[in-house]
Formats: C-alpha cells, sequence, structure tokens
C-alpha cells in the first residue's frame, strides 16, 4: 500500500509541486556556466529544475564511493580515456543497464537502455565540462566511509557538498537528519537534499 501511495504521489501532486517549483528557479538562476560531477542523479535533478544545460557527463549516472573520489581526484585523466563497455561489475553480480569503465573505475548507467546511448551521451557532455566552474557532489552510500569523505574534502573547487545520513564532521558535509543510517534511493527523486540547502543560492554560488 506504502508503494501504491508513493506511485499516485510522484506521479500527481509531486510532479504538480514541481511544475511550479522549476518554474519559479527558472527566474531566479543567473548562473549557466556551472559543470556539477555527482556521484547519482543530483546533477541532472538540478540542472533540470533550474532548466539549465547538462555540463556534466555524470546524468542519468551513479558511481560507487572508491571509483567516485577516484574520477574526482583525477578528473582531466579519466575524461581523456575513451569509454568502454564492462563485460560485468565488480561491485554486482548483474544489472539491467550498462555500465562503462574508465581504466580502473565503473560508470553506471542506471538511466539508459543501451551502451551506444550511454556513450554518445558521455561523450557530448563530456565536452561541455567547465574546468573553471566545477562542483562535486556526492551522498554517503554505495560504499562510502569516513576516509573518502576526507578525500572529497581535499577536492578543489567551493562549496562541494557530501549529503550525509550519519555525522562524520567533514568540511563538506552537509547532514540530512530526516534519512535514517543511509541517503535513500528516493534522496534526489523525492528532490530532499532541498529540505537541506537553498539550492538557487547553491548553484549561484551566494
Amino acid at each position: 500500500m506504502k508503494r501504491i501511495f508513493k506511485y499516485i504521489y510522484r506521479k500527481s501532486i509531486f510532479q504538480f509541486i514541481r511544475k511550479i517549483v522549476k518554474f519559479k528557479y527558472k527566474y531566479q538562476t543567473t548562473t549557466n556556466n556551472l559543470s556539477i560531477i555527482s556521484s547519482n542523479c543530483l546533477a541532472g535533478c538540478i540542472y533540470s529544475d533550474l532548466g539549465k544545460e547538462f555540463l556534466s557527463p555524470t546524468i542519468n549516472t551513479f558511481f560507487y564511493a572508491e571509483c567516485f573520489i577516484k574520477f574526482c581526484e583525477h578528473l582531466d585523466y579519466y575524461l581523456s580515456l575513451d569509454l568502454k563497455e564492462a563485460k560485468y561489475s565488480k561491485y554486482i553480480d548483474k544489472t539491467d543497464y550498462p555500465v562503462g569503465v574508465l581504466d580502473n573505475i565503473e560508470i553506471h548507467f542506471l538511466h539508459y537502455s543501451s551502451f551506444a546511448d550511454a556513450y554518445e551521451k558521455w561523450n557530448n557532455r563530456k565536452k561541455k565540462v567547465n574546468y573553471n566552474n566545477i562542483r562535486f557532489l556526492m551522498t554517503d552510500r554505495d560504499g562510502f566511509n569516513k576516509n573518502i569523505g576526507s578525500r572529497f574534502d581535499l577536492l578543489p573547487g567551493k562549496k562541494n557538498i557530501i549529503f550525509t545520513a550519519n555525522k562524520y564532521y567533514l568540511q563538506d558535509e552537509v547532514y540530512c537528519k530526516l534519512e535514517k543510517g543511509i541517503i535513500s534511493s528516493d534522496f534526489t527523486s523525492f528532490r530532499k537534499y532541498e529540505k537541506y540547502i537553498n539550492i538557487v543560492d547553491w548553484f549561484d554560488e551566494k
């Protein structure tokens, strides 16, 4: 019953509310050149809600935490590589979506039906990355630990964020007290992060 209610809410009330919010956001933001590198669908949700161009290849993807921190620490290197299709994932036995690999890291193309589509979108969007205005986003799930969080704190740029369900006392941490034990899978789809930051101010670096 709970799943049915959530489905109806998402398809009706939530979508109606989001249309109003997106209309408001569109006329509040002034920044147009920000590249968001995110560990999951956060970047895509934020760009879509603010009506901005996707200036990041990490749209509709997710990374396991160790792969993501390596990707962020050596962004130039990994984006210089040609994306290959993984024959299998080292994290899970089977997927119903394509998985890509860049040297020693995996990228899970969760919302893509084929590797060909993922490959095309990845290559088109990685060309648009603005290295002069990058921010990193991640959540404390998919193998996250405090060591990874400490490495995240050392990444360049301002206003990088780790949304956490636990207190790690990190520099870039935004503790989400309503999340229980782990950032929930619907944290992005239901825009729960908006309870903890003003997304327009963050995007415009106010």
